[in-house]
């Protein structure tokens, strides 16, 4: 348990990807560094400010170990602010997480 919470806690990458136009299911990505990681949701810093939101839904993926993006959950914008360049976004997410450390959960 505890070597999974020092995980979480760790700081990765990770890319956010943000739902443009429901229609299309297009879809707007950008990386970033996580800041703060729960079972609930996470913190996101992205590498540029994105201006005004395409939507408040979209997915988070989170680079493992091995620096691939494999673990990716749905998430849904709670707040969005502008610092110094950046986007810094809170997500929560909408689904549970399905891979951790390469192998399946349950």
């Amino acid at each position: 348990m505890a070597d999974t919470l020092q995980r979480l806690l760790t700081p990765r990458h990770a890319c956010l990807c943000l739902e443009i136009g429901a229609q299309a299911r297009s879809w707007d990505c950008i990386q970033g560094e996580l800041s703060a990681l729960s079972e609930d949701g996470a913190c996101v810093i992205l590498d540029g400010d994105i201006g005004t939101l395409p939507s408040q839904q979209g997915h988070l993926s989170l680079e493992d170990a091995q620096g691939h993006f494999g673990d990716s959950r749905a998430v849904q914008v709670l707040w969005h602010r502008h610092e110094l360049g950046h986007s810094c976004l809170g997500l929560r997410f909408k689904t549970p997480s399905t891979r951790c450390n390469g192998n399946e959960e349950t």
